[in-house]
């Protein structure tokens, strides 16, 4: 004797239609605060490996350690040409900072480079690259001629800036940046703490889920 059974139906829905439901989910949702570094949104989300496309910051091939404070610039092979590596590679002592900042979408990564004098040597190895290379240099302001002068030099890349800074060493161009990330922390009528110590973990020096507002007494103000 057959055995029937009142089951539920199951509607049959299109992958293309699940794709359209969860993008209105997320849209209805939109906010301009990126993902956070130290958490995640779903308590049981799903950890899904990720390959980039996007092009690696140094050039195919080529590499860049950190030991020490002094940055080690290696090729895969000899015959690589690359801008960036054009950059890295010149005769001076070049140091590398252990965080990197975001600035208009793209990673920055810190370099130190001690004496000023040497701009002008580098600079001209990299008008020989044409235009090939977006290079911008920024000196120091006449308000900072009071202490030391200092020259940044951006290199832009596709998906990438290389700040290398002239004239500090590396723990006050480290100080410089940590100071210049919290100033970005600013809310009238609260004061921006990190939640977790950026000394310990720079790279969330400017991840906005590491930061908590205090409302400020105006009672203490004084």
């Amino acid at each position: 004797m057959p055995l029937f059974l009142d089951m539920p139906s199951v509607p049959l829905v299109s992958g293309f239609v699940c794709a359209i439901r969860q993008k209105l989910d997320s849209f209805a949702s939109l906010t301009s605060v990126a993902r956070p570094k130290v958490k995640r949104e779903q308590l049981f989300e799903t950890v899904i490996p990720k390959i980039s496309t996007m092009s690696v910051p140094f050039g195919s091939g080529i590499t860049v350690s950190r030991i020490g404070e002094r940055a080690l610039v290696r090729a895969r092979t000899k015959r690589i040409i690359s801008v960036e590596m054009s950059t890295l590679r010149f005769s001076t002592i070049l140091f590398l900072l252990d965080l990197h900042l975001v600035m208009h979408g793209q990673d920055v990564f810190y370099f130190v480079k001690d004496k000023t004098w040497r701009v002008a040597d580098d600079l001209n190895q990299l008008q020989r690259l044409g235009t090939a290379i977006n290079t911008t240099v920024h000196e120091s302001k006449p308000e900072d001629m009071k202490t030391d002068t200092h020259v940044d030099v951006r290199v832009h890349s596709e998906h990438a800036i290389l700040n290398i800074r002239y004239g500090t060493n590396p723990h006050k161009e480290r100080q410089r940046l940590l100071r210049h990330a919290k100033s970005m922390l600013s809310v009238p009528g609260y004061r921006g703490d990190y939640y977790h110590d950026i000394e310990l973990y720079p790279e969330l020096a400017d991840d906005p889920a590491n930061v908590v507002f205090q409302k400020i007494n105006p009672k203490h103000r004084r």
